[in-house]
């Protein structure tokens, strides 16, 4: 495991953390595919809802804001709506 994996993996746990301050937040989840180096992020909440996002190659900070923007109710241009999208990724990492 490289060492700006186990990097990007400690971030996303340390985000995890702060949005379990949210009352509906269920997980925060990072999968990477080795293959083709794509990076994803699962966020679920307690009503089942879960949302994607391509955040492949984006540094910690753009991930932050990325979250930043889904609490303040602005659709983040990486997040996935196609559902022949969400259900390749979502095969991808199940």
């Amino acid at each position: 495991m490289s060492r700006s994996y186990r990097n990007k993996l400690e971030y996303i746990e340390n985000l995890r953390t702060i949005l379990e301050a949210k009352e509906d937040f269920k997980n925060l989840e990072y999968f990477k595919n080795q293959g083709t180096q794509e990076e994803y992020l699962f966020l679920t909440d307690i009503l089942g809802r879960v949302f994607y996002f391509d955040v492949t190659g984006m540094p910690n900070e753009a991930i932050f804001h990325v979250m930043a923007q889904v609490e303040c109710g602005v659709q983040p241009q990486c997040y996935i709506t196609d559902k022949k999208k969400m259900l390749e990724v979502g095969r991808m990492f199940n």
